[in-house]
């Protein structure tokens, strides 16, 4: 899946945080899990607000308590593709 493929077609209206980045990642499901990213129980507004929420499985959140700008939510599509989406 690509970005493309992810993202939506139109905005409603969104007060919040924008999209600054977003790409596949080229992390592999294991490595999300051995690396202690937070499997979040929900998908967040701010993600869905930009995201198809038919195509995501899965969001995680980066641990950005050890860095602040480490503010980024990895989203699990349904084919298993991973994408990174930073704030």
């Amino acid at each position: 899946m690509e970005t493309k493929d992810i993202l939506k077609k139109r905005i409603g209206n969104y007060i919040g945080y924008q999209v600054q980045h977003i790409a596949v990642s080229s992390l592999f499901y294991k490595d999300i899990v051995d690396l202690g990213y937070k499997l979040l129980e929900r998908v967040p507004n701010k993600v869905s607000a930009f995201c198809r929420r038919e195509k995501i499985d899965k969001v995680y959140k980066s641990d950005c308590m050890r860095d602040p700008l480490d503010n980024y939510y990895l989203v699990v599509a349904t084919d298993d593709t991973i994408f990174i989406l930073e704030y």
